[in-house]
């Protein structure tokens, strides 16, 4: 357990086993009053410190007695992965301080090549920039903490919706069964109008029930094919198929690493939305898969290509917002592309909507590549949910 500071003043370690540059290190550091320093010459002395006491900075020689190379920024670094490192090199050895930077320190200085005063900069930098990145990673828990809460408010309070919009509608029904037609013509249409509000809230609180279930923490992502997924997801619209003469046709899909179950339902929502909003011709419908390099990571770019009704440019962004339809015609609660890319995002991708070229949309997608061959890919159950347009 760390031991608190006795005062208000900085704390460092300094690791140097070299006395002429330990000397003008620490005539470096005395110009900063409110930093005290703990000096060692060896790496196992520091670790103990760091152990024992709570620091506020570390100042390292990659080179001594028992450590050498930036395996010495290491194995402090994962003792101690909050404090700032500054790196001390030779003047042979600057790669190794860009190295040591590369992998986390604050800064790093050439011994003996520094001008007067750039010790001390340096340390007063590197302090602030960590406590400007612990506060960053703060915020960040906090926000997923906070993104956790909002899920799990999300789910229990449509879970518990239900119950008491069961009772509204079981008994709107009711009352419908029992007195349409007996009264007069405006209480049947008022009747009706409760009848649709409750169906219609059932409809919704369901889907906010798929939506927060996206973001649920047991999700599991696995190597998985999507097209099996793409497969099982044809077979789970049959019945809104038959009857359209759609053509749906695909390239070859690859594996990817994914959760197979809401790949499924990504594929489903799509291809359903294509059926759905189609236009004065039968629906055209393909689905593509290509290679694509994102911030230098190789992923698969998925299309879904129909030949519908479209989507002006200036709502591409809007039709994935919750309950938002373009359409108020439409049956559906226009939630279904939310969920499709709360999923991407929640795989790391992007998904976004483009015009057809001749009419229609492309609604793209990326996920990552599985990282198995085929033989140890898990492509998940044989079925998978509903549509939700």
């Amino acid at each position: 357990m760390a031991t608190p500071k006795a005062d208000a003043r900085l704390r460092a370690v300094l690791l140097e086993d070299d006395e002429v540059d330990l000397a003008v290190v620490e005539r470096e550091l005395r110009q900063l009053e409110d930093l005290k320093t703990d000096t060692v010459q060896t790496l196992a002395e520091a670790l103990q410190l760091i152990g024992s006491n709570e620091y506020d900075l570390c100042i390292l020689d990659l080179n001594v007695p028992d450590s050498h190379g930036i395996e010495t920024f290491r194995t402090v670094a994962r003792e101690k992965p909050d404090v700032p490192i500054v790196v001390l090199t030779g003047s042979d050895d600057s790669l190794l301080g860009l190295q040591a930077v590369r992998e986390g320190a604050q800064d790093f200085l050439v011994k003996g090549a520094s001008e007067p005063g750039r010790l001390s900069a340096s340390v007063r930098f590197s302090l602030e920039r960590q406590r400007l990145i612990n506060d960053l990673r703060a915020n960040a828990d906090e926000l997923k903490r906070s993104n956790e809460e909002l899920e799990n408010f999300a789910y229990i309070a449509s879970h518990d919706l239900q119950e008491p919009l069961r009772m509204v509608s079981a008994y709107c029904s009711l009352i419908k069964k029992r007195y349409h037609g007996r009264l007069d013509r405006d209480a049947d249409e008022f009747i009706d109008f409760a009848v649709d509000g409750a169906d219609r809230m059932s409809h919704m609180i369901q889907d906010l029930l798929k939506f927060s279930r996206v973001g649920r923490r047991d999700t599991i992502f696995q190597d998985c094919d999507a097209q099996t997924a793409f497969d099982i997801a044809l077979a789970n619209l049959e019945v809104s198929i038959s009857g359209t003469d759609a053509a749906i046709t695909h390239d070859e899909l690859p594996l990817v690493h994914a959760n197979h179950g809401q790949l499924v339902q990504v594929f489903q929502n799509l291809i359903g939305n294509g059926v759905k909003f189609r236009g004065e011709e039968s629906p055209r419908i393909h689905v593509g898969a290509k290679n694509r390099e994102v911030n230098g990571e190789v992923l698969w770019e998925f299309s879904v290509t129909d030949n519908g009704v479209g989507i002006n440019p200036d709502y591409a962004e809007r039709v994935f917002e919750m309950f938002h339809r373009l359409d108020r015609k439409t049956e559906g609660n226009g939630i279904g592309l939310s969920i499709c890319r709360k999923i991407v995002k929640r795989h790391g991708g992007e998904m976004w909507v483009t015009p057809a070229e001749g009419g229609g949309s492309v609604f793209r997608f990326t996920l990552p590549p599985a990282s198995r061959g085929a033989d140890d890919s898990d492509v998940g159950g044989a079925s998978g949910p509903e549509t939700t347009a």
